[in-house]
């Protein structure tokens, strides 16, 4: 098991693992922006549902919609649009909608470059200022982030530029965008503890690639564990097991042009290690339903598993139709997500209860699948350092 070799590992963790925290941009300016959204968001109240606003790690306003659930236990799902998309097709509205019918609370976002999520700060270009001969690994991998956002715009100035654009990056860069996954996740754990969802009992439903960058920022969340001061792992549960299920829409093999181990690690690791339920679901017309069966075969967990009877491979009925728009009102796939395939996952995985998280406190690290140790998080940074994604087998 995973835990056993962290304990063998803490033993030789007297490496400078200093876990300082962040000047700059991530502090006060974002704090004043946050009071700004915070005001807005009160005024842009729709039905059950609002407009919410909150920020990468990078510096990239990210804006999407809330529906809030029954109660503060109500399990949340977050819904994951393709690159070159928006969360505000009518299909991902109704699906959010029928969610919250069934007492699930949703969140809905548009990745950076995309739809409403365009604004960016100073430091996404230029990383925080640091001072001093001493960059602290938090400050560090910011820089390196920044240096990459330049490195992937194709079309302006850096230092003129206020906004991006999907149509700006190069393909290569599209696995960057699942830090914007990470902020949504801290994002939903500020709403577990104001007792509105319980962020324990997070659903995953990702389209294409969207999909992709789920299962890519999952699997690197079944790295990452809560550690003391020194960087010693402290939990024998990674922060990933927050995740009860996932749905899988047509998901794609690649991102962009970076080579993607979905089958050989990313989905095994899920599935047949960590055990999470997966539905990957496909047209019957779509001739991209036979990716679909060899994904779900390369996630499936271990046979006789309870988490095998609940993870399936679902072919839509009399449609090539793919990503969101399987959940068209004619296809009845909606209604098989909300009313069978989670009622089933509700009644049979465990999660935790509700309880106060209060991530601002805590301190993490990536003890990576070659043992090696990264900084996440430091007590005093508010959010996740950037995903080395490299360091999770992304290609370069």
């Amino acid at each position: 098991m995973r835990w056993l070799s962290l304990v063998g590992l803490a033993l030789c963790l007297s490496v400078s693992l200093t876990l300082t925290g962040l000047p700059g941009a991530r502090a006060e300016d974002k704090k004043d922006d946050k009071k700004k959204d915070e005001k807005k968001e009160d005024k842009k109240e729709k039905g059950n549902s609002k407009d919410v606003v909150f920020y990468s790690v990078d510096g990239v306003k990210l804006q999407g919609t809330f529906y809030a659930g029954k109660n503060k236990d109500s399990a949340v799902v977050m819904l994951l649009h393709k690159i070159g998309s928006k969360s505000s097709e009518p299909e991902w509205i109704s699906l959010a909608e029928d969610l919250q019918k069934a007492g699930y609370a949703v969140l809905a976002f548009d990745f950076r470059g995309h739809g409403e999520s365009t604004g960016v700060s100073k430091a996404f270009f230029e990383g925080p200022a640091v001072g001093g001969f001493v960059v602290p690994p938090s400050a560090a991998a910011l820089k390196k982030m920044a240096g990459d956002n330049v490195a992937y715009l194709k079309n302006g100035d850096p230092k003129k530029k206020t906004s991006i654009s999907i149509k700006d990056f190069n393909s290569g860069y599209y696995p960057y965008l699942v830090n914007d996954i990470a902020a949504a996740k801290e994002f939903l754990d500020e709403k577990n503890d104001a007792g509105e969802c319980n962020s324990r009992k997070l659903i995953l439903i990702g389209a294409e690639d969207g999909a992709t960058l789920g299962a890519l920022w999952l699997y690197s969340e079944m790295y990452r564990f809560e550690s003391n001061k020194q960087g010693i792992p402290n939990a024998r549960e990674p922060v990933g097991k927050d995740v009860i299920a996932c749905v899988w829409l047509n998901m794609s093999t690649k991102l962009g042009s970076r080579g993607i181990p979905l089958e050989d690690t990313f989905l095994r690791d899920l599935g047949r290690e960590q055990k999470v339920p997966m539905a990957f679901l496909a047209g019957d017309g779509d001739t991209g339903k036979a990716t679909a069966h060899r994904l779900y075969d390369a996630g499936k967990p271990p046979k006789g598993s309870k988490e095998e009877k609940l993870s399936v491979v679902q072919e839509v009925p009399k449609t090539s139709l793919v990503g969101h728009a399987l959940l068209g009102d004619k296809l009845k796939t909606r209604e098989w997500i909300t009313g069978f395939w989670l009622d089933k996952i509700a009644n049979e995985v465990a999660a935790p209860d509700n309880k106060t998280r209060d991530e601002k406190k805590n301190y993490y690290v990536w003890v990576l699948p070659n043992k090696r140790v990264l900084a996440a998080k430091d007590s005093e940074d508010d959010q996740v350092n950037p995903i080395p994604v490299e360091e999770f087998g992304v290609s370069k």
